[in-house]
């Protein structure tokens, strides 16, 4: 048996000392002399640890620890901390062990559920984690931590009444904990409790005024129709590094702020549906400068030039660097000049954007149509950070589409064969799919289809933004939850006076509202039967 020698308090001092001067690899070499001369002692294994841990080798901490088990294998702190440094070196499996093992000495310690909680939230075993941080929280109330990860858990499962339950407990127990605050705007503005978001925000903001505390409080501003102060705080998303448009870092160049009779570049950012809202105020724009360029998704680049002439639209860095400027701005700040109030919604022009008419006649004579209205649909958003949110699959349109009696169109980008195929099969309809148009890559295309239709119904997407720019009559089904452009409480669009907005009730429930557009459907099927009959 080794001699169970202790350093000296001056030893045990310098080597937290080299610790704390983050000289790691200093105190590892002091602290493994110290470890042969004194090889049982705690102090030192636990200080070389700590030293192994900091510099991430927790391989090598792991098997300092493992002597402290021998020396105490009932020791819960020890086996708890040798658990997670388990967990970090990549053994889940050996860390549950450590766990389980204090489980059976002190079945009553919330840190330990609360631990395994962590380790299961981190695997994406979501149910586990929920569990064992219950379990914790029974045993410790008021354990902010494990209330704190069980908030974001339900927030991550888009079960926003339970996270907010939640977030408001811990709001009693750390009301100024920033993290917290901001994932409780974000569950609040997700269950339509607008006014109790902006409060979060703001008082998110007094505290900690980060970039994107900034932007969640503009957008909530926007959907109370607040533009002014939206706008404002809107333009705090240029703050954050991930999403400042790369094409303005390459000119240090000052941002347009309407200056007038000067050159003048709006960068895109966002996606291309973004764009396409965005440009209702190119005219508006082009009328202050002495010229006006504008880089475009190169997929909208041919419809941009032919509905807005006069503006330089480009679509390549190459293209950029050949001119010169002398201001610049993202096109999504371009609001802030124009559309501080619903008044300034009343210059929205109906229609910016035209069709190629030979291509839509093409369409025309190709696909046969007869004098049947025609309904343009499209019912899913694939690839999208709100994808689930926003899609409502196809066979629930059934009785919206028959009581139309029309003929319908797909508008509807990806793989959806299967799905039309059973739809046709279960409604007999005449539902067009195959007419030839990629309507993800082919912008045109789409904008051809589009004109070819006297209806077009759609989720909020890429085909309702391109209807509202093209003039064409739209309804658009939008989730309890909408993005800022939709508002949260208009019937009718404010970017696009042409498309109405249908409202889900409840979240995550369709019925209402499809119920609503059967209603809808038999009476507009009258409207357009009689316009087909003027014409």
């Amino acid at each position: 048996m080794p001699q169970l020698t202790q350093p000296t308090p001056g030893e045990i001092n310098y080597a937290i000392g080299l610790l704390k001067a983050q000289r790691n690899n200093e105190a590892i070499d002091f602290l493994s002399r110290l470890n042969r001369k004194h090889s049982l002692s705690v102090p030192v294994i636990q200080l070389l640890s700590n030293a192994y841990i900091a510099i991430s080798d927790y391989k090598l901490a792991i098997n300092e620890y493992v002597k402290l088990v021998k020396i105490d294998a009932h020791n819960t702190t020890v086996l708890k901390n040798l658990g997670t440094m388990y967990f970090k070196n990549g053994e889940p499996e050996q860390a549950l062990n450590n766990y389980f093992q204090v489980i059976e000495i002190a079945p009553n310690d919330p840190e330990v559920y609360y631990k395994i909680g962590n380790l299961y939230f981190e695997t994406n075993n979501l149910n586990l984690a929920i569990d064992n941080y219950e379990v914790a929280i029974k045993l410790r109330p008021n354990f902010f931590n494990a209330l704190y990860n069980l908030g974001n858990i339900f927030l991550t499962l888009k079960n926003f009444p339970k996270s907010v339950e939640v977030f408001k407990k811990c709001l009693v127990i750390n009301p100024n904990h920033t993290g917290m605050l901001g994932n409780l705007g974000i569950a609040l503005l997700e269950l339509g409790k607008v006014e109790k978001s902006i409060e979060i925000f703001t008082k998110l903001i007094q505290l900690a005024p980060s970039a994107l505390a900034k932007e969640y409080l503009g957008r909530a501003l926007l959907l109370k129709c607040q533009f002014n102060k939206g706008w404002e705080y809107y333009e705090a998303r240029l703050d954050d590094v991930k999403k400042y448009p790369v094409f303005l870092k390459q000119k240090a160049i000052a941002n347009w702020n309407g200056e007038k009779g000067k050159d003048v570049f709006l960068c895109l950012e966002q996606g291309i549906g973004d764009q396409i809202m965005f440009l209702s105020l190119a005219k508006e724009a082009q009328k202050l400068c002495k010229s006006l360029t504008i880089l475009v998704d190169e997929r909208i680049r041919e419809i941009c030039k032919r509905s807005l002439p006069n503006i330089n639209f480009i679509s390549t860095s190459e293209e950029l660097d050949a001119i010169d400027f002398d201001y610049q701005l993202p096109i999504g700040s371009l609001p802030k000049l124009f559309r501080n109030n619903e008044i300034d919604f009343q210059k929205q022009k109906i229609g910016y954007f035209r069709a190629n008419q030979s291509y839509a006649e093409h369409l025309k004579k190709k696909l046969k149509l007869h004098d049947a209205p025609l309904i343009g649909i499209s019912w899913a958003s694939f690839n999208c950070i709100n994808s689930d949110k926003k899609s409502i699959a196809l066979k629930n349109f059934r009785n919206v589409l028959v009581n139309f009696n029309c003929d319908i169109i797909n508008l509807q980008y990806g793989n959806v064969d299967k799905e039309v195929e059973e739809f046709t099969n279960a409604t007999n309809l005449n539902f067009i799919n195959n007419h030839g148009v990629d309507v993800y890559n082919d912008i045109e295309g789409l904008a051809a289809l589009i004109e070819i239709c006297d209806l077009i119904i759609t989720i909020p997407n890429v085909t309702v933004q391109l209807s509202g720019a093209l003039g064409k009559k739209g309804w658009v089904i939008v989730p309890f939850s909408p993005n800022f452009n939709w508002t949260i409480d208009k019937a009718t669009s404010l970017w696009y006076p042409n498309i109405n907005i249908y409202r889900q009730k409840k979240i995550n429930d369709w019925t209402e509202v499809l119920t609503e557009l059967e209603s809808e459907a038999l009476n507009y099927l009258d409207i357009l039967n009689n316009s087909k009959a003027i014409d």
